[in-house]
């Protein structure tokens, strides 16, 4: 039973019961005969009422139009997509082949570099020479032709400096026996990128690519940036959170924002009155503040202390000449005991 008949059914219950309204509920009767009766009945008294109940009707009403209006748009994009895929799917060539989804990094893998790790890798990379038939915009749907070439790849990077959390993530690809890409997207320079290919006649082919360091891009927040540090209940019986920033030394000088919002977690005891139960959600949680970068940030969150699971979502963001403006969300669990 949803949510609005049980409104309705308890307004029903409460309007027979009070007013002494002859119902015969186990005929069955729909809701404006029932409404009906009330009315002869009481008409002033259940003027409240009956506003009750057609407010619920209303929302009824409103939820099973847009209900049926989601499903019915739903199963029309499921029989869009159906079709599309049938109506190719009989025009594959009937070669006895498994034809599937090919995407654009089927041939790549991701390099991590750090500040402990070696500036120049070698790999030898694989792939597979594909034959593509069939295509739905910028969808290619494709089969294997047991072509596998190889193609040796070396990355060497200029000296730069990281910081010992800092990890660089380079995409490299196989376009082709031929050739081979590098995607600098995710690396904490901006480089310039050159590439020398050999290809010899006795089957090795290689890549080498070598990456100059210019401009250090702007850092962007990581959810490890801060990590809970403390729950303090102060001598006025008001709650402070302590944030630990992991990377104040390196933003120093800097300023961060930093916005809370959350709420105790309700756990139903069924040994507890509905009224008990309910009034636990309505301690929430909301703070917000700028600070300047330190090692460590308190804010007021609680006016008292009420036992009881939190969860806490941290959003924050820096603002200086090292960081990106970019805003990182954390979720932080905890319990006054």
């Amino acid at each position: 039973m949803n949510k609005f008949n049980i409104v309705v059914a308890i307004i029903l219950l409460f309007s027979a019961k009070t007013f002494a309204v002859d119902m015969d509920f186990d005929q069955g009767m729909d809701i404006n005969t029932i409404i009906t009766k009330v009315n002869s009945n009481s008409e002033k008294a259940i003027s409240p009422i009956q506003e009750q109940l057609n407010e619920s009707i209303n929302e009824l009403n409103s939820y099973n139009e847009n209900h049926y209006s989601y499903q019915n748009n739903h199963s029309g994009h499921n029989n869009n997509h159906s079709s599309w895929y049938n109506d190719n799917h009989n025009n594959y060539p009937d070669d006895g082949h498994h034809y599937y989804e090919s995407y654009t990094d089927m041939d790549c893998v991701t390099w991590e570099f750090t500040s402990q790790t070696p500036n120049t890798r070698t790999e030898t990379l694989y792939g597979e020479t594909r034959v593509c038939p069939i295509s739905n915009g910028l969808q290619q749907y494709c089969r294997d032709t047991g072509d596998i070439y190889s193609r040796e790849v070396t990355v060497n990077i200029g000296q730069r400096k990281l910081e010992a959390w800092e990890t660089e993530s380079l995409k490299v690809c196989l376009e082709s026996q031929d050739s081979a890409k590098v995607d600098i997207e995710k690396m904490s320079y901006e480089y310039t990128v050159t590439s020398k290919n050999r290809d010899s006649f006795w089957g090795k082919h290689s890549t080498e690519f070598t990456l100059t360091p210019g401009k250090k891009k702007l850092t962007k927040p990581s959810f490890e940036d801060l990590e809970l540090g403390s729950i303090k209940t102060m001598s006025n019986g008001s709650v402070v959170i302590i944030l630990k920033d992991m990377r104040a030394e390196y933003f120093k000088g800097e300023k961060i924002d930093i916005s809370l919002s959350g709420m105790h977690i309700v756990e139903f005891d069924d040994d507890k009155t509905s009224e008990s139960n309910s009034d636990q959600s309505l301690i929430f949680i909301n703070a917000s503040k700028t600070f300047d970068v330190s090692p460590y940030y308190e804010m007021k969150i609680l006016d008292k202390d009420v036992k009881g699971k939190y969860m806490v979502i941290v959003k924050f963001s820096r603002k200086g000449p090292l960081s990106s403006d970019e805003e990182e969300t954390k979720v932080i669990p905890f319990e006054l005991k």
